[in-house]
């Protein structure tokens, strides 16, 4: 299969400091370095990139590096669900997905970024051997000073709802999840990712207007990958940090 040409799908409104890539149908392995990584992000956003980290990724709570978030340092490769970065130097973070949505929060006073993999195990309200807390409150925990009106905040693109089914009663999901959306039949429900990510946003004082979501679902999306559609590669996120 040709891979999509990746474009630029979100720069932020309230200044240039962020530019954000999803560049689907990239090959499905990941960056044995930092050199390759580099390569990598070059090639997605036609710009060398001094600066090139990566984080892989965790799929499952049982995988290195779940529920964390790093602070990373150029030429560097690490396992983690996300990143901190707050320095005045251009950084390029990438980070690569199959299905599940990536939040990235900006404070737009001070340049502070905090960035995280929101999947189905990240956004569990709490599990065993970790902290409690899902993914976007531990992302809006490195911004305890900060006034919730300066936070910027952008969904990417991910699976939807209706496209997420979960065959297991619908109970054991809302355990973990609370309410999902269902039909008469409780053998199967629907965990929409995106509107819980929002849902979070907004009950830690995230203002609305300064939410923005990508919208589209990969599953539905030819041009992004999908796990769930079978799709034999990656989707791949780089986030410039300016």
């Amino acid at each position: 299969m040709e891979e999509a040409v990746p474009k630029p799908i979100f720069e932020s409104k309230t200044n240039n400091r962020l530019r954000i890539f999803f560049a689907g149908h990239q090959p499905k392995r990941y960056a044995k370095d930092w050199p390759e990584a580099q390569q990598d992000i070059t090639k997605i956003t036609g710009e060398y990139h001094k600066n090139a980290m990566l984080a892989v990724l965790a799929s499952t709570d049982k995988d290195p590096g779940y529920g964390t978030l790093r602070i990373l340092t150029p030429q560097s490769v690490v396992h983690a669900d996300g990143a901190i970065y707050h320095s005045d130097e251009p950084a390029a973070f990438m980070f690569q997905t199959a299905d599940c949505p990536f939040l990235i929060v900006q404070d737009d006073v001070t340049g502070k970024v905090a960035m995280g993999h929101c999947g189905k195990y990240a956004m569990k309200a709490c599990v065993t051997g970790h902290p409690c807390g899902d993914m976007v409150s531990t992302i809006l925990s490195h911004f305890r000073d900060t006034d919730r009106v300066n936070l910027s905040a952008y969904i990417t693109a991910g699976i939807c709802g209706q496209c997420y089914k979960h065959e297991q009663d619908v109970s054991q999901v809302e355990s973990f999840y609370g309410a999902i959306d269902h039909g008469e039949d409780r053998s199967q429900g629907e965990l929409n990712l995106i509107r819980r990510i929002k849902h979070g946003l907004r009950h830690e004082g995230v203002l609305e207007v300064n939410i923005e979501i990508d919208g589209r679902c990969t599953r539905d999306t030819p041009e992004l990958s999908s796990y769930r559609r079978g799709d034999p590669h990656r989707g791949s996120i780089v986030v410039l940090v300016n």
